[in-house]
C-alpha cells in the first residue's frame, strides 16, 4: 500500500493487476513514493496494529536491489517527524582501501608497543594473544604516524600501569587533526560446559540455595578493537570473523581515524567560520547600538532644551508682570531689594533659555556599558555573546 493510501481514507477499490503481474514488495512500493516525493520524506511515527513499520520497510527498500545507482538510504529523527532520504554515497564508501602491513615479528618495535611489552599485565589481556594484539598495534601505530597523525601512550599506561577503569581500557591515543581517539583492545569470550567441582558437588548436596553453574566463560584467541572520541563514520568496534581477521581489517581502522579527524577539522572550521560572522554581526551591531545611543542622547538634550524653553518663557512672562509691579513702586529700600531679586531672576532666566546662547549639535558623551544595554536587542557589550 502507498503513503498517500495510508495517509488518507478511500472507499476506492485498488485497482486489480494484470494476470501474471508480480505484486510489488514494501520496499519497492516505498521506493516509487520516495522518488515521487522528490527524493526525501518525512513521517510520522505510528502506533498500533495498523501503523507502518518504517524501519521494515527501509531494509525492504535496501534489499530490492533497485536503489538508484550511486544512492543510499539514510534516516533519522529530525523535528515534525522521520526523515527519510536518498543521498549520494560518499566516496570514502566507494575507496579501495590499501592493506595495512602487519609484521610477523617485533624486530624494531615502536617506542609505544616497547612500553606495552614490557608491561604486559596492563593490556589485560592473557598471554597467549599478547603477541598477536602487539603486533596488530605496531602496525596500527606505524600506519597512524605515516599518515601524519601523532600516537601516544594512554593515560595511565605509562611505565605500564594499567587504568582501573576496565581490562578494555584504552591502550593508545590518536590525534588525527586535533581529533584524540583512543585504541582498546579486547578479548572475546567462549563458553564451555562447567564441570562441577568437588566443592560445588558438596555445597549442592548440604545447601538448598547453591547452584552449579552450566557453563564456563573462557578467553578465546579472537580479539576485538574499539576506537573512541570523534564522529563515528563507518564503525567504532572491529573483531575477529571467520575468513575476515583483524589484520583484513586494519584499512577500515585506519580509515575511520582519518575520517574523524576530517570531520573534526571541518566541524572547527565551520565553528571558526561561524565565530567569524557572529563577531561581524556583532561588530555591525554595535555600531548601530553607539548611533542609536548617540541619537537618543540627542533627542534627550533637544527635548530638555525645548522644556527649558518653555519655562524661561513662562518665567519671563511672570517677570514682566513683575517688572511693571516694581515701576509703580515708590523710591525706597522695599523698591531697591525688588529691583535686586528682578536682576537676579531676569539673569537666571536668560541662562535657563536656550534660545538665549548660540544654538550646535551636543557633544555625545562616551557611553559606559550600561548605557548601551536599552539597545542592544540581546547582544552583550562586552563581546560577541548572546544573539
Amino acid at each position: 500500500m502507498s503513503l498517500a493510501a495510508e495517509n488518507e481514507a478511500s472507499t476506492v477499490p485498488p485497482p486489480k493487476r494484470a494476470s501474471g503481474q508480480r505484486k510489488k514488495t514494501l520496499g519497492e512500493q516505498f521506493l516509487e513514493d520516495l522518488l515521487a516525493a522528490g527524493g526525501s520524506l518525512v513521517v510520522k511515527q505510528e502506533y498500533g496494529a495498523g501503523g507502518a513499520n518504517w524501519p521494515a520497510r527501509i531494509r525492504s527498500a535496501q534489499r530490492c536491489g533497485k536503489l538508484p545507482e550511486g544512492k543510499e538510504l539514510v534516516h533519522g529523527w529530525r523535528a515534525g517527524g522521520y526523515e527519510i532520504a536518498l543521498q549520494d554515497i560518499p566516496a570514502w564508501k566507494l575507496a579501495v582501501l590499501d592493506p595495512v602491513r602487519v609484521p610477523e615479528g617485533l624486530h624494531r618495535p615502536h617506542a609505544i608497543v616497547t612500553a606495552l611489552r614490557n608491561g604486559e599485565a596492563a593490556t589485560g589481556l592473557s598471554q597467549p594473544v599478547r603477541p598477536r594484539m602487539l603486533r596488530l598495534l605496531q602496525a596500527i601505530v606505524v600506519e597512524a604516524e605515516r599518515r601524519g597523525h601523532s600516537v601516544q601512550l594512554a593515560p595511565g599506561r605509562h611505565r605500564g600501569h594499567h587504568s582501573r577503569r576496565s581490562d578494555a581500557a584504552e591502550l593508545v591515543t590518536i590525534t588525527a587533526q586535533g581529533q584524540l581517539c583512543g585504541i582498546s583492545f579486547g578479548q572475546e569470550q567462549d563458553r564451555t560446559e562447567h564441570v562441577p567441582t568437588a566443592k560445588e558437588l558438596a555445597d549442592a548436596e548440604r545447601y538448598s540455595w547453591a547452584r552449579i553453574p552450566t557453563y564456563d566463560h573462557v578467553p578465546s584467541d579472537r580479539l576485538t578493537i574499539t576506537l573512541d572520541g570523534g564522529t563515528t563514520h563507518r564503525q567504532s568496534a572491529w573483531r575477529d570473523i571467520a575468513g575476515r581477521p583483524l589484520e583484513d581489517q586494519l584499512p577500515e581502522l585506519l580509515e575511520e581515524v582519518d575520517l574523524r579527524g576530517l570531520a573534526a577539522a571541518r566541524k572547527r572550521a565551520e565553528q571558526e567560520e561561524q565565530s567569524r560572522l557572529k563577531r561581524r554581526r556583532w561588530e555591525a551591531a554595535m555600531d548601530q547600538v553607539h548611533a542609536d545611543y548617540a541619537e537618543a542622547f540627542r533627542l534627550r538634550v533637544l527635548e530638555q532644551q525645548e522644556n527649558a524653553w518653555r519655562r524661561a518663557a513662562r518665567l519671563s512672562a511672570y517677570l514682566a508682570a513683575a517688572s511693571d509691579r516694581i515701576d509703580a513702586m515708590p523710591e525706597g529700600a522695599v523698591r531697591t531689594a525688588a529691583e535686586a531679586w528682578l536682576s537676579w531672576a531676569k539673569a537666571h532666566v536668560r541662562a535657563l533659555d536656550p534660545l538665549s546662547g548660540p544654538l550646535r549639535l551636543p557633544e555625545v558623551p562616551e557611553p559606559r556599558h550600561d548605557d548601551l544595554k536599552p539597545f542592544l536587542n540581546g547582544w552583550s557589550p562586552y563581546g560577541p555573546h548572546g544573539r
